[in-house]
């Protein structure tokens, strides 16, 4: 990557627009950002002192100005993908995926998908199938717990990650320590009043 600095490698990607994720099988639509207010956005960023930026008391401001200006100059909208263009993304990504992991493990087909973050959509089970997969493992759903004989293999649940240190062996946690640990960190995700 040329350009970056080797110290800190994301130093100069700073200003990039974040926005909220979700999993990208889930029923939300992707936001379709364009990548040239990306760039106008580090380009900002690197101009006006790179971290130091951030430590301005309007520096959000400052940015939000940035993105106005450039649709207004631009007549552009940013907008949320159509059905069709989900699908799209949803089967490339699928493909790719699997492919991927094919190349890596020779002789053996990869038929089984885990959602990312556990959230998948009637779309995602759609795409699924068109690639080649025969089951799809959810984190929950709701009114259903767990698989039993005969669960809709498009529909199975699983538990989540942080539940591995429940399984025998080194380093292995009590349910309690693991609950207490999830509380903790939703707590901390919370948004601050005030």
């Amino acid at each position: 990557m040329s350009g970056v600095n080797a110290s800190y490698p994301f130093i100069d990607y700073l200003g990039t627009p974040i926005y909220t994720s979700k999993g990208f099988l889930g029923p939300h639509p992707a936001l379709l950002d364009d990548h040239a207010l990306r760039g106008i956005c580090i380009d900002y960023v690197r101009t006006h002192g790179r971290e130091d930026f951030f430590r301005s008391k309007n520096w959000e401001g400052q940015l939000r100005q940035v993105v106005r200006e450039f649709y207004k100059n631009n007549k552009l909208i940013p907008r949320w993908e159509g059905r069709e263009e989900q699908k799209e993304r949803m089967i490339e990504n699928l493909k790719s995926a699997k492919e991927g992991i094919e190349n890596r493990l020779k002789n053996k087909t990869v038929q089984h998908l885990a959602y990312p973050w556990g959230e998948g959509s009637e779309t995602a089970i759609w795409c699924s199938k068109e690639t080649g997969y025969i089951s799809n493992f959810w984190a929950t759903l709701p009114h259903f717990s767990k698989n039993k004989k005969g669960s809709d293999p498009y529909k199975l649940v699983r538990l989540k990650h942080d539940f591995i240190w429940r399984l025998p062996g080194s380093g292995r946690k009590s349910l309690k320590i693991i609950l207490i640990t999830k509380r903790f960190w939703k707590r901390s995700a919370a948004p601050k009043n005030g």
